[in-house]
């Protein structure tokens, strides 16, 4: 049986113990994602390229 309040307070004390992260790491940590994203985005985007016209010319020969 979980005793709810005691769940709540215990998980409201964890959360007050966390270092959260200040708002120049937050954009900076959300700038590398993005720009991870797009690079890969980007990569995932050649080798599709590549391959499909490697691919097309072996099935139609030309």
């Amino acid at each position: 049986r979980i005793l709810w309040p005691k769940y709540f307070r215990n998980s409201w004390a964890e959360v007050r113990q966390v270092s959260w992260p200040t708002r120049r790491e937050t954009w900076k940590l959300t700038f590398a994602v993005i720009a991870f994203a797009l690079v890969f985005g980007l990569a995932a985007y050649g080798i599709d390229f590549v391959l499909d016209k490697i691919i097309e010319r072996i099935v139609f020969r030309g």
